[in-house]
């Protein structure tokens, strides 16, 4: 269950990064 929570997170994190670098 805590794997899959990190799992999402990271792909969260991933998705905000990506936002960031096309501003």
């Amino acid at each position: 269950l805590a794997q899959i929570f990190l799992v999402l997170k990271k792909k969260q994190f991933e998705k905000v990064q990506l936002s960031e670098m096309n501003f």
